[in-house]
């Protein structure tokens, strides 16, 4: 939908060293700069971005590409999103998608921007005048009602699904982007799924409208509905909030996190930023991943009953697993935003500061659960710690939370030992990627020699054939480069890597992150290129010689043939 030659203009203007900084903290380090990998967990960099050649490669986890696969993997979006915010930072203007040529997930992106714009038009229309006037009176300003873009749904059965059809947009597509539901057995094939609610969108991280909560007005049930899953959301992968913090949260190295809309918006509003919310469910590990892209600490806030408490820990113990430190705040009140609203920022900050550590505060939530006077409390709180204490991924750590639990419930410390290592799972946390030998490396070094090298490509590329190739990635490669010099197209590693699926980009991100001080390039691609060649040859002169010696009345032809091979191969090798 966008022309090759706009997405090249684009990759070539934006700097990938620039992009990725604006995600990770990158040193420099030779001709390259290093970071931690934000795609596994590592304690060693091995992520490696290169300014000249426009690639980054993790020689942990082997993932690598150029900027805009780093960009569609990091923030969880489409290419041509990719592209559209890299050409936003790049100054350069894409031409307009019509509808009809907007994909399916494009689509549900333009119907849902349109459905927040006419549900917050409403709430500061005349219609919403009740729907505001609750929101004031929950302590929420002009400002945060703007910010959030809060909105209201109005009464009518069909007010949404006919503002859409009006602009033009399918009811296949606005039925997939969860606004409306179809009715059976009735007149009205299909109503709104909102009718007479606040309406919470809920934003991708850079800011896409992927769906909508709604509340009640009053204490009807359900109080609280939310869109279904549709092709732009899944409520496990995103966080609410995170679009407006993720720039504080990079700042600060932390993030508090609630539970619901409301505690996300009055933290916000009394400052208390970075904040975030689940949408509802206990971490996700997608979300957990989402959250180590910023930080590597997180603050929970929850009120103090059991049933809170229990949620709350569920999904936590994905946070040990990534080495995010936690801490826990519990809360007197309800609810961070009933807090606020009640006392005072300064007595939320103190609660902050006297956050208690995660691990702390979940053996006394167990020991004040069970008996541990009896064998059988002890039992059970052992029991319930183990997957936490087996996730804990420093071993120091580890070790002193052991004998802290052990010290509390008053047992010897080996029993409990003894009980992680049975249970806790076997974890591989880096990928190993072995190391190419003979033909294999042979062929890939041609590869990574013949797209950074223009004159060497100039020169030589007329005299490779595919078939001379074992390598199935190399092949492919091979057959583009070729392709894109029959149309007289750029041609260039970054191209390339815009052309292969991720498995490829992860095989040639590795190849061109390495830098080599050669002396005679084209002497190196030629010599490269003569040693395939004689390979191939000697596979056809094995495969002469066996027919020849199997017939005594030998075929000409084939003595011709197998004459020509030897002869090439003796030029070759000169």
């Amino acid at each position: 939908m966008i022309d090759q030659t706009i997405i090249d203009e684009i990759r070539e203007r934006v700097d990938i060293v620039d992009v990725i900084s604006n995600f990770i903290s990158l040193k420099k380090a030779g001709s390259n700069y290093k970071a931690i990998c934000p795609f596994h967990v590592e304690k060693t960099a091995s992520f490696m971005v290169n300014s000249s050649k426009q690639i980054y490669h993790c020689f942990g986890c082997g993932v690598g590409g150029n900027v805009y696969n780093f960009l569609m993997k990091i923030e969880g979006i489409s290419f041509i999103e990719a592209v559209k915010v890299l050409a936003e930072k790049a100054g350069i203007s894409l031409p307009e998608i019509s509808k009809k040529g907007l994909s399916e997930k494009g689509a549900i992106y333009e119907i849902n921007e349109q459905a927040a714009t006419f549900y917050h038009e409403t709430l500061l229309s005349q219609i919403g005048g009740r729907a505001l006037r609750y929101l004031k009176g929950r302590g929420l300003n002009d400002q945060t009602i703007e910010r959030f873009r809060l909105g209201y749904a109005p009464p009518s059965w069909n007010s949404v699904k006919d503002m859409l059809l009006k602009k033009g947009y399918s009811i296949e597509n606005i039925l997939k982007a969860g606004l409306i539901v179809p009715k059976e057995k009735t007149n009205i094939q299909y109503y709104d799924r909102f009718r007479d609610r606040i309406i919470f969108p809920i934003f991708s991280p850079q800011g896409k409208v992927l769906g909508f909560g709604g509340r009640v007005l009053d204490d009807s049930l359900p109080k609280y509905i939310n869109s279904p899953e549709t092709p732009v959301y899944i409520k496990g992968q995103n966080l609410y909030g995170l679009n407006l913090t993720k720039v504080s949260m990079r700042e600060k190295g932390y993030v508090l996190v609630v539970e619901g809309y409301l505690d996300v918006i009055i933290c916000s509003q009394y400052g208390f930023e970075p904040v975030v919310a689940p949408l509802g469910t206990a971490l996700t590990r997608d979300q957990v991943k989402l959250i180590k892209r910023y930080v590597d600490q997180v603050i929970l806030i929850f009120d103090q009953d059991s049933a809170g408490v229990n949620a709350t820990l569920r999904g936590f113990d994905l946070l040990l697993e990534q080495g995010i430190d936690i801490k826990v705040v519990t809360l007197p009140e309800k609810d961070p935003a009933d807090f606020l609203i009640k006392h005072d920022g300064s007595s939320f900050r103190n609660l902050i500061q006297k956050a208690e550590d995660f691990l702390t505060f979940q053996l006394k939530f167990y020991i004040s659960s069970f008996d541990i006077t009896t064998t059988e409390g002890k039992v059970k709180v052992v029991k319930e710690l183990l997957p936490i204490i087996s996730k804990i991924s420093s071993p120091i750590r580890q070790h002193d939370f052991i004998k802290k639990v052990a010290e509390r419930i008053d047992v010897d410390e080996r029993w409990i030992i003894r009980d992680v290592s049975k249970g806790r799972p076997v974890i591989t946390s880096r990928h190993i990627i072995q190391k190419e030998k003979g033909g294999l490396k042979l062929e890939r070094m041609l590869i990574k020699f013949i797209l950074e090298d223009e004159e060497a490509r100039d020169r030589f590329i007329h005299q490779i054939r595919k078939e001379e190739f074992e390598d199935r990635f190399c092949k492919h490669v091979i057959s583009l480069i070729k392709d894109l010099v029959s149309k007289g197209e750029i041609i260039n590693s970054a191209h390339i890597m815009d052309l292969l699926d991720e498995e490829d980009q992860r095989i040639l991100s590795s190849l061109l992150i390495e830098s080599y001080a050669i002396e005679d390039k084209f002497k190196l691609v030629k010599d490269l290129l003569n040693k395939i060649k004689i390979r191939d040859i000697d596979k056809k002169i094995s495969y002469l010689q066996k027919e020849i010696s199997k017939n005594k009345d030998v075929d000409p032809t084939l003595l011709r043939e197998y004459e020509g091979l030897v002869r090439e191969k003796t030029d070759l090798s000169l």
